[in-house]
């Protein structure tokens, strides 16, 4: 048989989240600046290509190109209001981690 692991939301479960939801959301908005990324051509190392990550350029219309698009054009909309919901989620847990000690304790009584 497996035993069951007791999984306790502690204060330094919190502060890693927290750290983790600052970094992602750090490069959520890093991604969605305007500004384009350069990178090397092929052909000549020396010559820079600017690529910008705006969705909101036309890009061509190239299937893939479209697809990459609309995947990014879901994943911000998708993103949007994510470290409001991941704080009630958060808050949720806390609640319920504090209840169930609580009625653990009353039971053991």
């Amino acid at each position: 048989m497996k035993k069951k692991i007791k999984t306790r939301f502690t204060l330094k479960s919190l502060i890693r989240l927290i750290i983790f939801l600052a970094i992602i959301y750090l490069l959520i908005s890093f991604i969605s600046l305007q500004k384009p990324l350069k990178i090397p051509t092929f052909n000549n190392p020396n010559k820079v290509e600017n690529i910008n990550l705006n969705p909101n350029i036309d890009l061509g219309q190239n299937q893939a190109m479209i697809f990459i698009q609309d995947k990014f054009n879901e994943l911000k909309k998708l993103s949007e209001g994510f470290p409001q919901k991941q704080i009630k989620e958060i808050q949720k847990m806390v609640v319920k981690n504090i209840y169930d000690d609580t009625i653990k304790k009353i039971d053991s009584n």
